[in-house]
């Protein structure tokens, strides 16, 4: 409603400074003078040129009237005048546009009669009038423009930059400080529901920490109760390898113990993070032998399907740990998919140490193979097979982390895959 006002009042000033200019300007045509009138001035001059010679004495018949006149003999002087200054010569007359009669008796010019042109006076009064009604009406207009611009600026600009600075804290995770609410602004039914929308978002917040805190108290109880298990198949494979005199019986019966152990590491990692948390697991690399990886190869290997060529003497840098669940997730994928031999060499490039895995499967597609490591990609050949995809994903992980790499290639005899070690840390 006040903005409406301001408005009208604003057009109203307008309005009003264009009909003054126009009535102003329509002051302007000055009244023309009257030759009746003048004749008459005229008369009387010529009858009283005595006195006017001797005495400069004139009694004048339009004393009334708004005429400002000179009467000035031969000789240009003035003999009479209404105003002083009024007349320089009769060439200034001229300049100016003045009226000017000759007063003469039977054909004698005894002078002239000039009546001052006033419109020069005029038109500068009108101006100074213009001048004073338009700087009025400009001021009174830059006042209520100022005053227009406070109150947007109270009513519009301030509450919006206030919903600019809310949504930014919303944006950062700010959500504990409230938005100050005013009603009487246009945007007071906003301000209320980004309030509203900012509890919401505290109350989701709130909502998803107890449910995450509760993911991993489950995680917590779900790892506890596996561990005894666990612990107990250690137990009985360690009692039974110790009881045990057949060399084939220890050996399955130790990868059964390290299985366990496994599975008993990987369990301790649930406490600590998820899939989605995967960069929190810890990756140490350190220095090992290099004919440790034998017996690595030999746990993940529990069909007894790998053909493992001879291990350079070297270190190698890698954790334990983790290579042992890279190697495991690479021969169970050829188990599953594959069930072929699987032939492990060694090798060296540059500074790393090279496992190539092969097996003598169909392999995969070409535009496959930089596919294979994507988190929850499975491959054209695993429409009937259970899994999730993520091993492959999980261990190209684990390979960076300890400095080295991993990358699959297609052979002649079907899929490789080759792990680089450095042989430094």
């Amino acid at each position: 409603m006040k903005k409406k006002i301001t408005l009208i009042i604003i057009a109203f000033l307008i309005c009003l400074q264009a009909l003054l200019l126009l009535q102003v300007f329509s002051s302007q045509n000055i009244e023309p003078l009257d030759s009746v009138l003048i004749n008459d001035i005229q008369q009387s001059a010529l009858q009283q040129w005595q006195a006017l010679s001797e005495t400069h004495s004139f009694i004048n018949p339009d004393q009334d009237h708004i005429f400002d006149l000179t009467i000035i003999n031969n000789q240009e002087d003035v003999l009479y005048t209404t105003q002083r200054d009024l007349f320089i010569n009769l060439q200034h007359s001229l300049s100016k546009q003045d009226t000017i009669v000759n007063i003469q008796n039977h054909n004698q010019l005894l002078g002239q009669l000039i009546v001052h042109n006033q419109t020069p006076s005029l038109y500068l009064e009108n101006q100074q009038k213009i001048s004073f009604i338009i700087c009025l009406t400009t001021i009174l207009e830059i006042i209520l423009v100022i005053g227009y611009f406070c109150y947007l600026q109270h009513i519009i600009f301030q509450p919006f930059q206030k919903l600019q600075e809310f949504a930014s804290r919303v944006a950062h995770g700010d959500l504990d400080i409230p938005l100050t609410m005013d009603r009487h602004n246009i945007f007071g039914a906003f301000s209320e529901s980004f309030d509203l929308m900012r509890e919401e978002l505290k109350t989701a917040r709130f909502n998803e920490q107890i449910a995450n805190q509760s993911k991993k108290e489950l995680v917590a109880k779900l790892s506890h109760d596996i561990k005894t298990p666990v612990a107990s198949i250690q137990a009985i494979s360690e009692l039974m390898s110790v009881t045990t005199t057949n060399d084939k019986e220890k050996q399955q019966l130790q990868i059964i113990y390290d299985k366990a152990n496994q599975i008993n590491q990987l369990i301790s990692d649930l406490f600590h993070a998820s899939l989605e948390e995967l960069q929190e697991l810890s990756v140490s690399p350190v220095l090992h032998q290099s004919h440790e990886l034998s017996q690595m190869i030999k746990n993940s290997d529990y069909q007894n399907k790998t053909q493992i060529h001879s291990i350079p003497d070297c270190l190698v840098a890698f954790d334990a740990i983790r290579l042992q669940q890279v190697f495991d997730n690479i021969i169970s994928n050829s188990y599953k998919y594959e069930a072929t031999e699987i032939d492990i060499g060694f090798e060296f490039e540059n500074n790393n140490f090279i496992i190539t895995i092969s097996d003598n499967g169909i392999g995969v597609k070409k535009d496959e193979l930089p596919l294979l490591f994507e988190k929850f990609y499975r491959g054209h050949n695993s429409s009937k097979k259970s899994g999730a995809g993520l091993g492959l994903y999980i261990s190209h992980y684990f390979m960076q982390q300890m400095h080295g790499d991993i990358k699959a290639v297609e052979t002649s005899l079907g899929l490789a895959l080759i792990l680089s070690l450095p042989l430094t840390l």
